[in-house]
């Protein structure tokens, strides 16, 4: 039987982590909003309307903590979201220049596939282990899709002879996805890179580790 496949929420930037849920989601809902401006007309029931601009998808979502059973203290992994909704001097916005919140990307099979932000972050602790600290939690999460205009420059692009190639170098903590992201901008692009460098097992890098990264056609 295939291993169940966990969800989880990774950061995009600085504080680098990911937080793993024990129970996926048993359903969540994408939003998608589209502003139109009426013109303005005289003696008429329906004016006419002009395309402003599209907006970003939203997606809600209910997911769970659970350190019951193996005495954890699930408001640890509570610290870790929180990090994720708060200003780091590390990354900065394009324009402005201001620090920000780190982009964070929910993984699960093909939810919110996107780089997002977290709009709304409510967490309810419902169990307590016999010292009061938290054992089970449940998270009420909103991500909001966010332009990828800050794509970072390619990491260690030393060339390896070829038009197109550069190496990457694999740093502790790093995923495939994390990396198909930065490097080709894409997350789901990670079976592109294991199967260009011959990785049988996505989950085996090892720090130090360097990746051959050619565009995808």
């Amino acid at each position: 039987m295939p291993q169940l496949a966990k969800a989880k929420l990774i950061s995009l930037d600085q504080p680098k982590g990911e937080v793993v849920f024990q129970y996926n989601p048993t359903k969540y809902a994408i939003a998608k909003s589209v502003e139109w401006s009426p013109q303005k007309t005289k003696g008429k029931d329906v004016p006419p309307v002009d395309f402003v601009q599209g907006g970003a998808r939203t997606v809600t979502m209910e997911l769970f903590l659970d350190g019951l059973e193996d005495d954890k203290d699930v408001s640890q992994e509570v610290d870790k979201l929180y990090a994720f909704t708060l200003v780091n001097d590390a990354n900065k916005q394009k324009k402005s220049g201001k620090p920000r919140p780190p982009r964070v990307q929910f993984q699960w099979h093909n939810v919110a596939n996107f780089p997002a932000v977290i709009k709304t972050l409510n967490v309810t602790y419902t169990m307590f282990h016999w010292d009061g600290k938290p054992a089970r939690a449940t998270v009420n999460l909103t991500l909001q899709e966010m332009a990828d205009d800050e794509k970072k420059a390619p990491q260690n692009p030393s060339s390896l002879g070829e038009e197109g190639i550069r190496s990457h170098r694999v740093v502790a903590g790093e995923t495939l996805d994390i990396i198909a992201y930065h490097e080709l901008g894409d997350a789901a692009s990670w079976r592109y890179i294991a199967e260009l460098n011959k990785i049988d097992n996505p989950f085996d890098l090892q720090p130090g580790q360097h990746l051959a990264i050619i565009p995808q056609p």
